[in-house]
């Protein structure tokens, strides 16, 4: 009799669904081969096993009989079946009879599911045993991905976007369809422990999805800035079945979204006159902007002032009046709230004590700042009066024109005056020039009250020497991104058409758009250009904003060019820290951040704490720069530099930086840092060199193409002295252990801050060393590379040729034949090397050390499988499914390992059997599946040749070693522990076994990976449909490396980890080998191979640092 067995996946963990009819989980077909028999009565004997339990039909239970005939096939049916699994008729051990009947529900665990045919009548096996195995499991329920205990960056509008990873997807009960629960809960008060509060309160928010993520966004319930969230989801079966650990709930994870915005601290304001108040307050940590408002008691319009510092100088006020005063915070697209309101009258105007006769008495002013920019309209103060600006003409900082002077005397009635090179200051007081009363004999003295909208209207002047005056233009209206190219006006439609440079287009409709009601539209662009649309739609423009001067009007004065560039530096350092304050421990990260990181300031700590007090001194500097000047004064080195700059600068305009070179900008920056630093990290001495006048660097490579090097070195210090400096001067040459010493370690008398110059000749290729000592200091090294020419692919770090040659690849595999005689291995390889960024030293060496352990040397690019007990034990002591196979006291005792193991097979000898060499073990040995006591197998080991020995030894044939094989890596192999194989009947563990350079292995990977080479290289490979090109053909053997260690690695930098000795080579290469191995087998082989490699051909250059 045969027996056919099959299980079908998804796998149940319910044994009631192996009898369901609507499922047909279990397939078994019985087929008579005895054709002397005809009506055959059988029965079945079922046996299911594993996860330490055991079921298996009940002795005795006779149930109808199966009727057979010869040659024709019969295939059991659920009714059958459904009878044989029914716990009433089967014997149960290793789990409660209660529970199983009650549930129907298997422990998880591998099991194999055993039929045989019995004779109905003598009760006999009168068939093989049918063998199906299968892992069931729970699924694990999903992971959370993002975002995942950080705080979120706040967005205008709210968005949050979770993302989740499914973890059923791969394993045998995947087969089945899932939605998600997502649920988010509120953590108040701050400090709950997110675990306690998704189990005890409702979700703020709630919805179930088919997908693996969502869009928190602007119609879902409103996230509060600077709250913690807890979040989690939860995978269900549609057809209500438990498939799921934990009923498939995640873990719960929480996020702080963005921190709140507080509102404003001490408030208060003072009266600096009867039209004007000084407004002040503390902002926050993450205030970036604030709206002062203010409103007369009794109105309800509140009048707002945008800055962004901690006070706001409001003008044009009236005497004796009382005003209402708040702030408003910013914290980038969140706006804050008013906690407090205060209230401050103006006081009144005295002109009591009025005398036309008397001197004035005027108050000493001391702020000498000139005012940026005066308009017609605009309030100063001259000598105690109110002049109100009618006519402005500008000179740089000095003004002329007519203005209306506020006389007390007369009920404030105004008095034309004429403005005579006046000078103001930024608290709109006069500092320079005068204000002079006229008297036209045509007009009346005291003009009349009201015209003071018709003054502000009118046109000013700017004479800017020989330059065109151009009038002064009205308020704008619209404001446009870009650069404006045209502008026209469309009679018919009332609207107007703005073209911008990039061929954009705006409508504006005129009817709704003079938002200053004076029958002129004004439009202004990103450049400061205005057009001016006319009410008759006359178009004019463009004309300039006059909100910046030319160079020739900017003052030059060398301090303010000097605090201003000062300040530019401030800008950058506080900008810097605060984009790395922000990605601290963040990921992933985009392109353009990664590679602004990477030129985080050197000099600078990348510590959280100490980057924050830095930020306080910086913001105070920006505040105070003088404090910083005085500083700056006092260092004689840093002070003539700066004075440098600032004298190259004269003539220009800011911003300054883009009137220094990048090396003079790098300069800058780096002197300032010192300013920043703590104190105690100041390091006011250093030794400064030069190559062929490049600032020598460490790590750097420097290409000489002359036959000498000329070094200036100096030795700089805020005192000038004379030192003992030691210095030498080494070259390791490559290939050579020998270093060449060009000078001696003789103590030289040096002035500091004075520069001397050594020459080097000849110049040899290699990595050299200058080694100074100031006398009675520590050691200090410079070390770096020079070569004599770029190469096309050189090594980031010290810029050897990496060019991939056929010797070079000889070097490395020496014992590869296939190396050894294909010449176009080496075009495979270059390509390969550059696609994958393998552009160090450091990279390569990983790269050929974990091909040549995988491949041993290029020498075997498929998977063994000749295996013997003892080996096949060893290598597969964590894999899940030899668990309940190999680990077994039986698999010994009854031989099972014969359907397995390939090579030194020794098994009981039956009776007497003649010519056979009899061997006897002289040992045993036990191993333990995943080193756990509870799963393990004791066998003979150390055969010898004995005559009284009980063993015989079996070799196998060809045919039979590869049947075993496969069988082998089948079990081992299945049921996704390879990479998204299928069950054993698959064939997929055999199928896509290990091939390659890096023994690509796995239904999974065979399609990642040759989709992954179709994407790079422009190949069209199908490794699913055929695994063996991976091996047979030379280009997908090597190309499927590259593409595997771009695929696993993500980011190539992760094979930059610096090892700095042979101690600690396993710091860097064990997460390589994880990577590629998912495990750490041959860790020790992977080690030598990587510093034989490094130390020897790579002649220990370091990784490259990003």
């Amino acid at each position: 009799m045969q027996v056919t067995s099959n299980l079908i996946p998804p796998y149940s963990l319910y044994l009631s669904d192996y009898s369901d009819a609507n499922q047909s989980k279990w397939n078994i077909q019985l087929l008579l081969k005895d054709f002397t028999q005809t009506n055959y009565q059988a029965k079945l004997r079922i046996t299911i096993e594993g996860a330490g339990i055991r079921l298996r039909t009940r002795q005795g239970y006779s149930p109808g009989p199966i009727r057979l005939e010869p040659g024709l096939p019969y295939k059991l049916d659920e009714t059958d079946l459904s009878n044989y699994l029914n716990i009433q008729n089967m014997e149960v051990s290793g789990i409660n009879r209660n529970q199983l009947a009650s549930t129907q529900k298997l422990p998880e665990g591998f099991y194999q599911f055993k039929i045989e045919v019995l004779d109905y009548n003598r009760n006999n096996r009168v068939s093989n045993i049918g063998t199906s195995m299968a892992w069931l499991v729970l699924n694990d329920p999903p992971l959370l991905n993002f975002p995942f205990e950080e705080k979120l960056r706040l967005q205008d509008p709210q968005q949050v976007q979770f993302q989740w990873t499914p973890r059923h997807t791969s394993s045998p009960n995947s087969a089945f369809e899932t939605e998600y629960v997502f649920r988010l809960w509120e953590i108040w008060p701050e400090g709950r422990n997110p675990n306690e509060v998704a189990r005890t309160t409702q979700p703020l928010f709630e919805t179930t999805i088919m997908t693996t993520s969502y869009f928190y966004g602007l119609n879902d319930a409103m996230l509060i800035p600077g709250r913690s969230y807890a979040w989690q989801v939860q995978a269900i079966n549609l057809n209500g079945r438990d498939l799921f650990k934990n009923q498939g709930k995640s873990e719960v994870r929480w996020f702080k979204y963005g921190d709140e915005c507080l509102p404003i601290t001490n408030l208060g304001a003072e009266a600096l006159g009867t039209d004007r108040i000084r407004i002040s307050w503390e902002g926050g940590w993450n205030h970036n902007q604030y709206v002062a408002q203010i409103r007369e008691t009794g109105t309800e319009e509140w009048i707002n002032y945008g800055t962004n510092i901690e006070t706001q100088v409001v003008y044009d006020l009236k005497a004796n009046t009382e005003y209402h005063i708040r702030v408003l915070p910013s914290c980038g697209a969140i706006e804050g709230t008013a906690e407090n309101t205060l209230t401050l009258s103006t006081p009144e105007q005295n002109v009591e004590d009025f005398d036309c006769g008397a001197e004035p008495d005027l108050p000493i002013i001391e702020n000498r700042e000139p005012i940026a920019q005066l308009n017609p309209g605009d309030r100063i103060t001259a000598a105690g009066f109110s002049v109100i600006l009618t006519e402005v003409i500008k000179t740089g900082d000095i003004y002329n024109g007519m203005g209306l002077i506020e006389v007390p005397l007369f009920n404030s009635a105004r008095v034309e005056a004429m403005l005579n090179d006046i000078q103001v200051n930024t608290d709109k007081q006069l500092i320079g020039g005068n204000v002079e009363s006229t008297l036209n004999p045509n007009g009346p003295f005291i003009l009349d009250l009201d015209t003071e909208d018709e003054l502000s209207e009118e046109g000013g002047e700017e004479n800017n020497d020989e330059e065109e005056e151009t009038e002064d233009l009205p308020e704008t209206d619209i404001d446009i991104d870009g650069e404006i190219a045209d502008v026209a006006y469309d009679e018919e439609g009332g609207t107007i058409t703005v073209t911008d440079t990039e061929g954009n287009t705006t409508e504006i409709d005129t009817e709704t758009s003079d938002e200053n009601e004076d029958g002129d539209i004004v439009i202004e662009d990103e450049e400061g250009n205005v057009w001016v649309v006319g009410d008759d739609g006359e178009v004019s423009g463009p004309h300039n904003s006059g909100g910046e001067t030319g160079g020739e009007e900017y003052a030059q004065d060398s301090l303010i060019v000097q605090e201003e560039l000062i300040k530019e530096v401030l800008v950058y350092y506080k900008e810097e820290i605060n984009l790395w304050i922000d990605n601290y421990e963040k990921g992933p990260l985009d392109e353009s951040t990664i590679n602004r990181l990477s030129d985080f300031p050197d000099c600078l700590p990348e510590d959280i704490d100490r980057l924050d007090a830095i930020l306080i001194k910086i913001n105070e500097y920006i505040e105070d720069p003088d404090s910083l000047l005085e500083l700056i004064q006092e260092d004689d080195l840093r002070r003539t530099k700066i004075e440098n700059f600032v004298s190259k600068l004269s003539g220009t305009q800011p911003p300054y930086a883009s009137g220094l070179s990048d090396e003079e900008w790098d300069e800058l920056i780096e002197m300032m840092c010192v300013f920043l630093i703590e104190e105690e990290e100041v390091n006011y001495e250093g030794f400064v060199a030069t190559v062929d006048g490049d600032t020598l660097k460490t790590d750097e490579v420097y290409i000489v193409n002359t036959s000498q090097i000329e070094f200036n070195l100096t030795f700089w210090s805020k005192i000038e002295d004379t030192k003992e400096v030691s210095y030498k001067v080494s070259l390791e040459e490559e290939g050579d252990t020998t270093k060449v010493s060009y000078s001696t370690d003789e103590d030289d008398e040096v002035i500091t801050n004075k520069t001397w110059t050594l020459i080097l000749k000849p110049v040899k290729e290699g990595k050299y060393t200058i080694t100074h000592k100031l006398h009675e200091s520590d050691e200090v090294k410079y070390e770096f590379w020079v070569r004599h020419q770029n190469h096309e692919f050189a090594c980031k770090v010290c810029g050897r040729d990496l060019k991939m040659t056929h010797e070079k690849l000889k070097k490395l595999f020496p014992s590869s034949s296939t190396v050894k005689n294909n010449t176009v291995i080496n075009d495979y390889f270059k390509l390969a090397v550059e696609k994958a960024e393998l552009n160090t030293c450091y990279r390569q060496a990983h790269f050929f050390s974990q091909i040549a352990h995988e491949s041993n040397g290029m020498k075997a690019t498929s998977e063994g499988t000749n295996y013997s007990l003892e080996r096949m034990l060893e290598v597969w002591k964590w894999n899940s499914n030899s668990k309940t196979v190999f680990y077994k006291q039986s698999f010994w005792d009854e031989e099972d390992y014969l359907d397995y193991a390939s090579i030194r097979l020794y098994m009981k000898m039956v009776g007497t059997e003649t010519d056979v060499s009899k061997y006897k073990s002289s040992s045993n040995q036990t191993y333990n599946w995943g080193n756990k006591e509870n799963n393990k197998v004791t066998i003979k080991t150390e055969f010898s040749k004995n005559d009284e020995g009980e063993f015989k030894r079996e070799i196998l044939s060809s045919s039979q070693k590869k049947a075993n094989g496969k069988r082998l890596l089948n079990l081992v192999y299945s049921n996704g522990v390879g990479h998204g194989n299928g069950d054993v009947a698959s064939g997929d563990g055999y199928k896509y076994r290990g091939r390659g350079a890096i023994q690509l292995t796995g239904k999974a990977n065979y399609k990642a990976i040759s989709d992954k080479c179709n994407s790079l290289f422009g190949t069209n490979y199908d490794w699913v449909s055929n695994p063996d090109e991976v091996k047979d053909s030379l280009k997908a053997t090597v190309l499927s490396a590259s593409a595997f260690i771009i695929n696993r690695l993500g980011s190539i930098s992760k094979l930059d980890t610096e090892c700095t000795s042979e101690n600690e080579y396993d710091k860097c290469v064990r997460p390589v080998t994880k990577l590629v191995n998912g495990g750490s087998v041959g860790l020790a082989d992977r080690k030598e191979k990587f510093k034989e490699m490094i130390e020897g051909m790579y002649n220990n250059c370091k990784p490259k640092k990003e």
